[in-house]
């Protein structure tokens, strides 16, 4: 056997040759053996120690007197399960001379499937043990915690790796991983599976090469995400929709992330996250889609709604009409008022199912306005009870009212708060049968008025109380139920009240135990002054009235209904004539249609405004057309006042009451 500063033998694994540099440094004599006594390494103390190389057997037990065998074997058991170094006495025969020798056991690694655990002992004489000795002992001692340290470490360094490897294989996203220089070091499966690329095959590429990137709308190339992840420091994302071409030329949308890998604050290349979203942005635009085609149902719907609701105005409004002019001339006959009081109620009727139509099509359309005025909320509402006292009496229902206060005073649109209270009471009273009763209360603090209106009705379940505020929504009802509906009335409470910044809350104990509507209204911080209004007498002057209406029969029961009040009237059946009319026959007010053949109401009144002649006189628009876009129309082409067909006798009335001073009169729905 040559000799040499260590010696090897039966290598039991490729870590032996990891610990040869350590032996050769070490001062004493210093064995690697296993746990089974074989000699697996030795330095050159050792083998001075035992007499030379030639003395050193393949076994440890060869060396050591024959009764110490037993105590040497737990002794190694003992080194192998400790990772301190464990000291130990050793009794050997060596040639020269038979030693007891102080062991130093240290476990360099553990027991394996391939090889006994491995255990490095450094042997010393006790008679020559001196203080110099026990300090480079503690050195020795802090190299075998120092080596054990950095083992320890390297396994788990190992260990860590394997496992981000395994990680990063498993998760269903595809990951590249590049060095520096924005070369591919990694790709799991599923990055193999978007890109068409193979880990070997990648390995080293540049990463555009494996990342084939353009933009979804343009086919233009995107920039270089790794090397942007890199130079910024941070995470990357794009911020347009990007497009995959794999190595076969196939495209699919994907999701990217880039987030460089640093270390001690310098970038040592970067990972890159993506996924398919081909699925995803095919779903996307559907959705689209739909939500765009719904939209144009929404919006036709809502054209719909108006263009029915005008429709159906124009034959309510001779029938109107015709009721009133009837009433007129049967003042004194008992035969024919309850007829027109069936009649005058049923228009009414009719008269608001088409102003809740229009209503509903303004609020979904954003459309509605509302115009807030200082009014006495306690004043309006004991004016709706009177209102209404007749339909209670009617249907048997009682009306307790319940307000804490005297006087409240409101920042609000009146008109609008008067149709919430009266749909409040038009559903408590479908609901509520005979015998029933129906409560308003109204209460306040500083901030807020708390309006209520509860009945103890049929109530409603829990479940139906969802969708009750959606339009078109309706409680079942009974088959002697007397009152019908669209369902938007609800629907119109909601949207106005929360145009006022308000809400809405409804409860109920369940069917046949009531139902409450509780509306909070925000009160203004500034203190409302009660503004009074002037009383004006009515008017007794007469007028010569100018009527231009394309429709025969609207046209004809007005007229019938304004001589009948003593004015002269002319009629127009169309724009054009209407104009000529004007300049022929001068009147003092104009009742115009704006839906008119050849010249439309807009264009008539800008030809009366533009006349020296007829530019002075007071003109009334009433059309079935009630929106504020053509409210606002009207108000620029020259109109004073608009009215909404079907217009009662004291719309008229008080519209020609205004005529009186032409300065004074203000456009109003």
């Amino acid at each position: 056997m040559e000799e040499s500063t260590t010696t090897f033998r039966s290598l039991a694994s490729m870590s032996i040759q990891h610990y040869q540099r350590v032996l050769t440094l070490l001062p004493e004599a210093a064995l690697l053996v296993d746990t089974s006594g074989k000699i697996l390494a030795y330095n050159t103390g050792a083998a001075t120690l035992f007499g030379g190389f030639e003395s050193i057997s393949n076994s440890l037990f060869d060396l050591l007197s024959d009764d110490t065998h037993p105590e040497i074997q737990s002794y190694l058991r003992l080194c192998a399960r400790n990772r301190q170094p464990v000291v130990g006495s050793i009794r050997c025969n060596a040639q020269a001379n038979p030693l007891t020798l102080t062991s130093y056991g240290a476990v360099l690694e553990p027991r394996s499937k391939d090889h006994e655990a491995i255990v490095l002992l450094r042997l010393k004489a006790k008679q020559d043990s001196s203080f110099r000795f026990l300090s480079l002992q503690k050195q020795i001692e802090d190299l075998n915690r120092e080596i054990a340290r950095r083992l320890h470490a390297e396994r788990e360094l190992k260990n860590q790796s394997n496992w981000l490897q395994v990680t990063l294989s498993s998760i269903g996203d595809g990951v590249l991983i590049a060095d520096e220089q924005a070369k591919v070091t990694f790709l799991n499966p599923v990055a193999e599976m978007l890109t068409g690329w193979q880990l070997h095959q990648a390995m080293d590429k540049p990463v555009t090469d494996i990342l084939n990137l353009v933009n979804e709308d343009s086919n233009a190339p995107l920039d270089n995400i790794a090397q942007k992840a890199m130079f910024e420091g941070a995470i990357v994302e794009n911020n347009v929709e990007a497009l995959l071409i794999d190595k076969f030329g196939e495209q699919k949308n994907i999701d990217i992330t880039a987030a460089p890998i640093a270390l001690d604050g310098t970038v040592e290349g970067v990972i890159i996250i993506f996924h398919n979203v081909t699925e995803k942005r095919a779903l996307e635009r559907q959705l689209l889609d739909r939500a765009n085609r719904l939209e144009l149902m929404n919006q036709r719907k809502n054209q719909f709604l108006t263009m029915l609701a005008h429709e159906l105005r124009s034959p309510v409004s001779p029938i109107s009409n015709a009721t009133q002019l009837l009433k007129l001339q049967a003042k004194n006959s008992a035969e024919m008022c309850e007829p027109l009081q069936v009649i005058e109620r049923q228009v009414g009727h009719l008269k608001r199912l088409l102003d809740e139509m229009l209503d509903v099509s303004r609020i979904t359309s954003g459309k509605m306005k509302i115009v807030k005025r200082p009014f006495d909320l306690v004043s309006l509402l004991k004016s709706i009870c009177c209102d209404y006292a007749s339909q209670f009496e009617l249907l048997g229902v009682a009306c307790n009212v319940d307000m804490q206060t005297s006087s409240l005073w409101i920042t609000a649109d009146a008109d609008r708060i008067t149709q919430v209270v009266h749909n409040l009471f038009n559903n408590s009273l479908k609901f509520t049968p005979m015998g029933g009763t129906i409560t308003l209360g109204l209460s306040s603090n500083q901030n807020s008025v708390t309006l209520t209106v509860s009945d103890t009705g049929l109530g409603i379940e829990e479940s139906a109380m969802i969708d009750l505020f959606e339009p078109f929504t309706q409680g079942e009802q009974s088959l002697e139920r007397h009152s019908g509906g669209l369902g938007l009335g609800l629907s119109l409470v909601k949207g106005i009240v929360e145009l006022h910044g308000g809400n809405i809350k409804v409860s109920s104990e369940g069917l046949n135990r009531g139902t409450t509507f509780c509306i909070d209204l925000p009160l203004s911080q500034q203190q409302v002054q009660p503004q009074i209004t002037p009383i004006e007498e009515p008017s007794s002057q007469l007028h010569r009235i100018l009527v231009i209406e394309d429709d025969h029969d609207t046209a004809n029961m007005l007229t019938q209904l304004l001589e009948l009040m003593g004015h002269e009237v002319f009629w127009a059946s169309s724009g054009i004539e209407g104009v000529e009319q004007a300049i022929i026959q001068l009147p003092s007010v104009i009742i115009c249609d704006i839906g008119l053949p050849g010249l439309d109401g807009f264009g008539v009144a800008r030809h009366i405004r533009n006349n020296v002649q007829t530019a002075s006189i007071p003109m009334l628009a009433l059309t079935g057309y009630g929106d504020s876009e053509f409210v606002n129309r009207a108000k620029e082409a020259g109109f004073d006042r608009h009215i909404t067909k079907p217009a009662n006798l004291k719309d008229i009335q008080d519209a020609l009451r205004l005529t009186r001073n032409p300065k004074q009169v203000q456009l109003s729905s």
